[in-house]
């Protein structure tokens, strides 16, 4: 962050850069991340750019990365894009109450909402005209799990090194930003071979 307020992230070059022998990128930005992956990166395939700007970009966008696990047989929760009201009436009466809405692009738990009823969802949704911009505007609708918890992996190279599990502490999101615990977990089977199998259709050397 240092270099990019200080300008010095010139492309295809390092020079101005500490030096290091990978770059693991960490941007709470979706524009942001991927431009600094591509700029720091000497080529197409840059090893020591450990998660490139393709990899970020598919990440960053719930849709594509919802398609990605979908294309290798993993199960998800089940989604309806939400693009216009029209969309979000189908969303309810397809996936019912309560509904959670979140931008396709975007993490932290930031702009996610919870529609308890389908009376006050109108109302939610001038929220999204009246004040969202460009990417804001596109969501996923999705159906509310309560009690779920939520497992992060870290994979390198296909291979799932660590694991934790989120629980949702005084909110009903479980992200650690707002109040959520975080505890390790163990590696087990069926996280590895999901790793492996995340890591090949996303092709991502960190994901």
């Amino acid at each position: 962050a240092d270099c990019l307020h200080r300008g010095v992230l010139w492309c295809g070059s390092r020079d101005e850069l500490p030096s290091a022998g990978a770059y693991l990128i960490r941007s709470r930005s979706f524009v942001r991340g991927p431009l600094i992956a591509e700029s720091i990166a000497s080529g197409a395939r840059d090893d020591t750019v450990i998660n490139s700007a393709e990899t970020i970009g598919i990440c960053s966008n719930k849709v594509s990365a919802l398609a990605k696990l979908r294309q290798v047989g993993l199960p998800t929760v089940p989604y309806r894009l939400v693009l216009t009201r029209a969309d979000l009436a189908a969303a309810l009466e397809l996936l019912g109450c309560p509904l959670v809405l979140k931008p396709v692009y975007g993490g932290l738990g930031r702009r996610v909402m919870l529609v308890r009823e389908p009376a006050v969802a109108d109302s939610m949704y001038d929220y999204v005209e009246h004040y969202g911009q460009n990417f804001d505007r596109a969501l996923i609708a999705q159906p509310y799990l309560a009690g779920a918890s939520d497992v992060r992996v870290l994979a390198i190279d296909g291979e799932a090194i660590a694991a934790m599990e989120r629980t949702p502490v005084g909110d009903w999101r479980a992200n650690v930003e707002l109040g959520a615990a975080a505890a390790p977990i163990g590696v087990d089977a069926a996280i590895k071979a999901m790793g492996g199998e995340v890591g090949e259709r996303i092709r991502a050397g960190s994901f």
